[in-house]
């Protein structure tokens, strides 16, 4: 991926679509949308239609891996990790059918719901294999939930059976005894005849992984293909008020979004080698695999005959198992390659001298490069950012992120300091995960790039935000994205299904983006998130603290905000890292708690705060007239953040509610000052 070449980008990224409809633009789609497969144009399978459902996306990559490494985990030494040791794609197909046979000869049938609870491993895989293989539904369960809403899964998805990690079955007890559809739990680890008694009468069956892999070695079935329309997964999104909701990924759902991904990488080709995953290439497994992002990743990834090494779920180890995997593929998020940037830049910044002099021409010399979408430098590399790059191994040849907004200049750092082509995708659950993804060798930022050639996507007006399909000189609105890749509902939830989807099929995101000339989109907002203050002024918080946020004092934000308020306030978390330096310069004592009790600190941070937000082209009613501060961060654990680190709002307002009202005590008791 890292080319010393000049990369010719096209001039048009995607075609437009006439649409005739008023409010709405025309309807934007890939450049490599030209299957031969379907009528419309638009791909719907993976490697020109020889791929159609996930059972047979492995069984392609068993076919071209054969005997190559495919799962690996880490080997124990008691508490200590050693090297990755990896099942070929043979011994893991073999694996597969024995689990799958199994739950066969335990009473699964087509169509069953086969829960999964546990953090990434190779079980994890090869029972969601499993279940492709003989057509049961996988259905990923996850504690960041809570056990109500796991409870809510379990008996909404008529959950028979449970493929159970030890450190989860402690959840999985009290789940059960709400959720009478559970029969049997698998244990990926071994288990006791005392604690099968204890299952047994409470109407379990518990079994564990290498038990049911025998059952179905003594009688092996033949693979009961799934159809492209069956479900492949009932995947929950927690969203950030309510119960969970079960998004419906069927088998082309998943495998469009796949193939379209690979044609949008490999330039319109359903595969070249060398360019994205082939055998040798290494993918570090650590995102949440019951995330749809993640799940997509292991398809594609085994499809081309690559391997999947999984970390041992420790954040605090992350970068030990990459050294030991040393990964060519790194997936991420903008949270983790933020901190990737601060680590590095703070490092630089802190020796400074010679060594800063010396990386800050090397940057600005490859910086250069960029715009010609070079990611390689033949000296420069091998003085400095080497070193740099083998913080993820040393092998790394392709980083893809997703999930949230990241940077410019975090990208920018990126592609200099590793030297090789960072993708960022943007896309939802709803439509498989990615909806659109920058080209390879586009090392421009500000976008997520064009449509991928599963889906097109038009943008249509939201009037109350002033958001409109004729604004000049790029069209803005809602994002809405349909396609093969495109969900169809909720599963048992007609609700919110009607709400997402439109008559004509169309995903309504709930972003607004607007299209830049050459056809990529630019995600600037969030309309399901909007509120209005008292004097009729609509404000989207979400945009105000992707501003707020690149305060280097900032680590998270929450701004706040109602119909009988005319101003906002805001809660903020300091970044520790930053913080307490600051804290210890400026003579504050106690850290960060004495920093965030230091009133002369939160008066100085708001004026600097709100100096940022007009530099950022806010409106004075966007501006903070309040904050507190707050030491403790927002996180999945303490309920204010969803597994995929959203701000749950109506959380953080019921639990910051008592400094909500003082901040609007104070302001509103404060003599006008405009």
């Amino acid at each position: 991926m890292g080319s010393s070449h000049s990369v010719h980008l096209p001039e048009n990224q995607a075609v437009v679509r006439p649409n005739e409809t008023p409010g709405e633009t025309g309807y934007y789609r890939s450049i490599f949308a030209n299957s031969k497969k379907t009528s419309d144009g638009l791909i719907d399978s993976l490697f020109d239609g020889q791929v159609n459902s996930v059972f047979e996306a492995f069984e392609y990559g068993v076919a071209k891996a054969g005997n190559n490494d495919c799962l690996g985990e880490r080997r124990m030494e008691g508490e200590v990790a050693k090297e990755f040791v990896f099942q070929t794609f043979n011994e893991v197909q073999n694996r597969v059918r024995k689990f799958g046979s199994g739950l066969i000869k335990l009473g699964a049938v087509k169509g069953d719901r086969i829960g999964l609870f546990s953090q990434n491993n190779s079980c994890w895989t090869m029972t969601d294999l499993a279940c492709s293989t003989y057509s049961f539904v996988s259905v990923p369960l996850y504690d960041t939930l809570g056990t109500s809403a796991v409870n809510f899964i379990a008996q909404q998805a008529e959950i028979k059976y449970v493929v159970c990690s030890q450190n989860k079955m402690k959840i999985l007890s009290e789940v059960i005894t709400e959720s009478p559809s559970i029969k049997y739990i698998i244990q990926m680890e071994n288990v006791t005849e005392t604690d099968k008694a204890a299952y047994l009468a409470k109407g379990v069956h518990l079994f564990s992984f290498s038990e049911v892999e025998k059952f179905g070695a003594e009688g092996l079935a033949d693979p009961i293909p799934p159809k492209p329309e069956d479900i492949f997964t009932l995947c929950y999104t927690s969203g950030t008020t309510g119960n969970p909701k079960g998004a419906i990924l069927t088998h082309r759902n998943v495998v469009a979004d796949s193939g379209a991904i690979l044609h949008h990488l490999n330039g319109g080709e359903a595969f070249v080698r060398g360019v994205t995953f082939d055998i040798g290439d290494y993918h570090i497994s650590y995102l949440p695999a019951s995330h749809v992002f993640e799940r997509l990743i292991q398809i594609v990834i085994l499809s081309c005959g690559a391997a999947i090494g999984f970390s041992q779920g420790d954040v605090l180890k992350l970068f030990d198992d990459i050294n030991a995997l040393r990964p060519t593929f790194f997936p991420s998020v903008p949270r983790l390659l933020n901190r990737l940037y601060d680590k590095v830049t703070g490092a630089i910044n802190q020796a400074g001298g010679v060594k800063k002099s010396l990386f800050d021409q090397g940057y600005a010399a490859k910086k250069d490069r960029l715009k010609h979408g070079i990611v390689t430098h033949s000296i420069w590399d091998g003085l400095l950012f080497n070193k740099i790059k083998a913080k993820l191994g040393g092998r790394v040849r392709m980083i893809i992120t997703g999930s949230a907004p990241i940077g410019a200049d975090v990208l920018e750092f990126l592609r200099i300091c590793f030297c090789c082509n960072v993708f960022e995708g943007y896309g939802q659950t709803e439509a498989s995960a990615a909806s659109t993804v920058t080209l390879t060798g586009d090392c421009t930022v500000g976008h997520v790039g064009p449509p991928v050639p599963s889906v097109e996507i038009k943008l249509v007006d939201v009037p109350e935000m002033n958001y409109h399909a004729t604004d000049k000189p790029n069209p803005r609105g809602e994002i809405c994205v349909k396609g093969y890749s495109v969900f169809p509902g909720y599963y048992k939830d007609e609700q919110n299904t009607a709400e997402a989807l439109d008559s004509q099929g169309w995903l309504h995101s709930g972003d607004i983006g607007l299209f830049l000339p050459n056809g990529c989109l630019k995600v600037i907002d969030r309309k399901k998130n909007i509120f209005k203050l008292s004097q009729g002024e609509y404000v989207a918080p979400e945009k105000l603290e992707n501003v707020y946020v690149k305060h280097n004092l900032v680590a998270q934000i929450f701004v706040h905000g109602d119909s009988l308020q005319s101003t906002l306030v805001a809660i903020v978390v300091p970044d520790v890292e930053t913080a307490v330096p600051y804290a210890k310069s400026n003579g504050i004592e106690g850290g960060l708690e004495g920093l965030c009790k230091n009133a002369a600190f939160q008066k100085k941070l708001l004026t600097e705060l709100n100096a940022l937000g007009k530099a950022g082209g806010l409106k004075g009613f966007e501006l903070i007239k309040a904050l507190r501060l707050e030491s403790s961060p927002f996180t999945v654990e303490n309920d204010l953040l969803t597994p995929t680190f959203k701000l749950k709002r109506p959380k953080a307002k019921q639990y910051y509610i008592a400094q909500i009202d003082e901040m609007y005590a104070e302001i509103n008791s404060a003599p006008s000052s405009s």
